[in-house]
């Protein structure tokens, strides 16, 4: 025998026994923990995390954090039908709002459609992003995002996980590269 068949024998050979995956993987977040997990790994990827209670603290946020003169993209509450304009016209967009839909506690991704954001490319141009997410929203795995989205009809969707970083071979990363310099997440959690 070569001494390749010989070691192509023994990794056959030495195969971990198979078993199946589990169906619910629940075990792995408890109720309670989905939050905090959702918060940790969104710190973990660069994102800044505040909680709120209220709409107004929406406002109060993006006066204290964001240059009010710079142009601000709210899409919670622009009327305006920013799905018609030019993606050229988004070219100096310092802070664009949108809702999320569901986020993930084990990475931190926050699903989008079109539909939040008016037009898609504004996630990608702007220099700030702010997410408003419900606490309630929140799920521990991406086998739940994928049960509540299975049915969905949106043209375009998107997990985003914090701020755009790239780093090339030489080790230089760069922050905003392919989207926003800064992810803000507000989780609003519900008055009991």
């Amino acid at each position: 025998m070569s001494s390749r068949d010989f070691i192509l024998n023994s990794i056959k050979n030495s195969k971990p026994e198979k078993f199946s995956l589990p169906e619910d993987y629940s075990f792995l977040y408890e109720d309670s923990q989905w939050v905090e997990a959702f918060k940790t790994n969104a710190e973990k990827n660069g994102a800044k995390i505040s909680f709120i209670h209220t709409e107004k603290e929406i406002s109060d946020y993006i006066q204290l954090y964001f240059n009010q003169e710079k142009r601000i993209i709210n899409t919670l509450q622009d009327a305006q039908s920013l799905g018609d304009l030019d993606p050229h016209s988004f070219h100096d967009v310092e802070l664009v709002v949108v809702k999320g839909l569901v986020g993930v506690a084990e990475n931190a991704a926050i699903w989008f459609t079109e539909t939040e954001f008016k037009n898609r490319v504004l996630p990608f141009i702007t220099q700030n992003l702010l997410v408003v997410l419900r606490a309630k929203d929140i799920v521990p795995l991406m086998h739940e995002v994928y049960e509540r989205i299975e049915n969905t009809d949106a043209g375009f969707s998107i997990f985003i996980s914090g701020p755009s970083k790239t780093a090339d071979i030489e080790q230089s990363l760069v922050i905003g590269a392919h989207g926003s310099r800064s992810h803000h997440i507000l989780i609003w959690e519900e008055e009991t």
